[in-house]
């Protein structure tokens, strides 16, 4: 059987979805059953969170492939679930990491490698993925679009990846030989920036957006009036600041090597969730 945990989250839903096609035996992580929807029926259940040690063990027991996603700002979710991993026999960890991890210097490279290592040196069989940026994430954008017409974002250019293309690399890491060792590197198919992103809004809507560029420093001071922990904050000053300096207009393969499907287009990604736009 194979555990997702975070099976609600963006890239673990599609991952339980991509596991149940190909047939395997799913067992979730989650802390509220009702966010699966209909998929709750198909999976095997278990309810809490990263510090419920009882939970968490009940979790693993029978686990032979975990697919792990710990999102606290700390390690100790990820130390908790390595540690009821190990102790319930788990032999293979299939990691969400980021495509930061792959880039020299940032704090945000040192802090996903920093969790890399956790999970290498536990003593499992492990696979690492290093996603870029979710398209996903110009859904942060929805009420500025909606209310006012216009985006407000940092410049920088990347190659945005679906996560329903992550999640389908996951499960093949997850249920196919030959995963062992191994460091994914997984972005879309095409380099832009949040400009051309909103352009491509704007043309999928079919009704003008704006774009105002603006800097690092004005995304951060924005995440300080939420009350945002330090530790996050810093980090998101990591990744404006690596961002902004053209660290990030990589594309990779390896999604359609490893899936035999290309990645999904930006555009085509608009597509599939324009209603959530309107």
């Amino acid at each position: 059987m194979i555990l997702v945990t975070g099976a609600t989250g963006n890239v673990g839903a599609p991952t339980v979805r991509k596991l149940l096609e190909r047939g395997a035996d799913v067992r979730v992580f989650v802390r509220d059953k009702g966010r699966l929807g209909e998929v709750a029926e198909k999976v095997d259940v278990v309810v809490g969170d990263f510090a419920d040690k009882t939970a968490l063990r009940k979790a693993m027991r029978g686990i032979k492939r975990l697919y792990l996603h710990a999102l606290g700002d700390e390690n100790d979710e990820i130390a908790a679930a390595l540690a009821a991993a190990r102790d319930e026999g788990v032999a293979h960890v299939v990691h969400l990491s980021s495509l930061s991890a792959s880039m020299p210097g940032p704090a945000a490279a040192k802090w996903f490698l920093g969790r890399e290592s956790l999970v290498a040196d536990a003593g499992f069989q492990w696979t690492m993925l290093r996603p870029g940026f979710f398209m996903s994430n110009v859904m942060r954008w929805l009420p500025a679009i909606r209310e006012q017409g216009v985006v407000r974002w940092i410049p920088g250019r990347f190659a945005p990846v679906d996560t329903r293309d992550v999640g389908a690399v996951a499960a093949a890491a997850l249920t196919e030989p030959g995963h062992e060792g191994k460091v994914y590197d997984l972005t879309g198919p095409d380099v832009m920036d949040s400009k051309m992103q909103v352009a491509i809004i704007s043309d999928v809507l079919g009704r003008p957006v704006g774009f105002e560029e603006i800097s690092p420093d004005d995304v951060i001071n924005g995440l300080r009036a939420t009350g945002a922990p330090e530790a996050r904050i810093e980090f998101a000053r990591a990744v404006a600041e690596s961002m902004a300096s053209d660290q990030w207009p990589v594309v990779t393969n390896t999604v359609e090597e490893l899936t035999g499907q290309r990645p999904c287009t930006f555009r085509q990604w608009c597509i599939d969730h324009v209603a959530d736009f309107k």
